[in-house]
């Protein structure tokens, strides 16, 4: 009696592991479905935010890239600005000394009975 529940024990084990392996194999392809589906919503999704960064931040690179070179140039323009003012300094103090001079000249002239 042993060896026929022995075969028959077999023959159950058998047919649950090829239940077993039908349904495995029917899950396998729902996952499979699904993570087909999911891939194509993902690859949707990130087109989509690569469309709205190229048209959104696209400009805003552009801007950034203009805000720099404006910030540059305002620099460049304040270090100018500053070179005159010095330079306008150095001239009215030259004007000034020219003028002292002339005037100390004219007035030792005077003095001497020159003029």
């Amino acid at each position: 009696m042993h060896k026929r529940f022995a075969g028959r024990s077999c023959h159950y084990s058998s047919a649950r592991i090829k239940v077993r392996a039908s349904i495995c194999r029917r899950h396998d392809r729902l996952f499979e479905a699904a993570a087909r589906r999911l891939k194509k919503n993902l690859d949707d999704q990130d087109a989509k935010l690569a469309a709205f960064q190229q048209k959104y931040f696209g400009c805003s690179r552009q801007e950034q890239s203009n805000s720099n070179t404006l910030q540059s140039l305002t620099t460049q323009l304040d270090a100018v600005t500053q070179s005159v003012n010095r330079q306008q300094q150095d001239v009215t103090f030259l004007q000034t000394m020219v003028a002292q001079q002339t005037h100390d000249c004219k007035t030792r002239n005077r003095a001497a009975g020159l003029l």
